[in-house]
């Protein structure tokens, strides 16, 4: 995907900005506050109806202001051109277009215009809580498993339904198996997809991380821990069938029925599901340091792109905000040098544009933000 044109009205401090003739990678450059971030927060609210930090809109929206909007102009990657607008309000409503045609849900902005994040927060990734490496998981198992969507859809639902139920004091397992039966059928095709999706992106991840730093690629493991209580060394997944799977979760269910009651809520489950990754016998968050963390974090965001550009043939946006901040020099070389060989359009926040002096980066068009006004660098 490739943005040539870009609209922004009251996102933060960009009042209405239009930026055009947008290059292969976009370098932002001002002081702290002047409007750098809330660029690639515009893009991303284009990418997924949401800035990358903040689930709730109110916070992005201009002060004195009751709505957003974005809208951009790109071409994909079989050449075609696209228009997409979306505007969203202080009540979290959301209106989109494509191309001039209305569209009902978010998900198909994500399925246009893929968008990889790696910022400040990006580094919760290891840190946080398994809902963080849940997200990272499921957001790249949607962009290759067209169903993967619909099926996580469903099992939300079954699974809100269940909720309730459990909280009937009245509600005996033979109710509740009812809906069981559906939940199984919906959680099997999400581990299935996981697991597949897992085997593939472990050696991409490797490799890439070797490209940053050789040291940290050697015995660093990856585990699956599904939710339904295994936890799982990715090159030694047991094989089964569908219908296997869906009879193991459903015994499981019905096992933990009374444990469920009594918390009221279901305790095991494709919801539940984490990826850790591993040292030894220890998990990386423990042993590494906040650079070695930086480093894998970056390794894993872009192993995502890369597998979203093989599988689906669509190559993803890279968002990267403050980046010389995040990595030491060494390692930002390394990251850029990567980068120059993957031909995404790259979106880029610095401070002092001096940091990117002796960084290969490549189709390079610059830009000076300054209280929300941002003009092109010549030169």
């Amino acid at each position: 995907m490739y943005i040539h044109k870009l609209q922004i009205k009251h996102v933060r401090n960009l009042a209405n900005i239009s930026i055009s003739d947008l290059a292969l990678t976009n370098l932002f450059v001002g002081d702290n506050g002047a409007g750098k971030s809330s660029v690639l927060e515009a893009i991303h609210i284009a990418s997924v109806g949401r800035s990358f930090r903040h689930q709730q809109i109110k916070p992005v929206l201009q002060l004195d202001q009751n709505f957003l909007r974005v809208y951009l102009e790109c071409i994909d990657d079989g050449d075609y051109a696209h228009k997409v607008g979306i505007e969203r309000n202080q009540k979290n409503d959301y209106k989109v277009r494509i191309d001039g045609e209305k569209v009902s849900n978010l998900a198909a902005l994500s399925l246009l215009l893929p968008c990889i994040v790696i910022d400040a927060n990006s580094f919760n990734l290891l840190d946080g809580s398994a809902s963080e490496r849940r997200k990272f998981l499921d957001w790249g198992v949607f962009h290759v498993e067209h169903g993967f969507h619909l099926h996580w859809r469903n099992y939300s639902k079954v699974l809100k339904q269940r909720g309730v139920l459990l909280r009937s004091p009245k509600t005996n397992y033979a109710e509740l198996k009812i809906w069981d039966l559906q939940l199984v059928e919906h959680a099997a095709y999400i581990e299935e997809a996981r697991r597949k999706h897992l085997q593939q992106f472990y050696p991409i991840f490797l490799d890439i991380l070797a490209q940053f730093d050789s040291n940290l690629s050697q015995s660093l493991g990856l585990k699956y821990k599904n939710g339904w209580g295994d936890t799982l060394a990715i090159d030694t997944l047991p094989v089964f069938s569908h219908n296997e799977t869906k009879a193991r979760m459903l015994a499981q269910l019905e096992a933990n029925f009374i444990r469920d009651k009594k918390y009221q809520r279901t305790l095991e489950g494709s919801h539940r599901a984490d990826i850790l990754l591993t040292q030894q016998k220890l998990l990386a968050k423990d042993v590494y340091s906040r650079g070695q963390k930086k480093t894998l974090v970056a390794a894993l965001q872009l192993s995502q792109a890369k597998m979203l550009a093989q599988l689906s043939e669509r190559k993803p946006v890279v968002l990267l905000d403050d980046m010389p901040s995040e990595l030491d020099k060494e390692h930002l070389k390394a990251f850029f040098s990567y980068l120059e060989q993957c031909d995404y359009q790259q979106f880029i926040t610095a401070v002092d544009r001096q940091a990117f002096s002796d960084i290969p980066l490549k189709g390079l068009k610059m830009f000076h933000v300054e209280q929300g006004e941002i003009k092109p660098i010549n030169g």
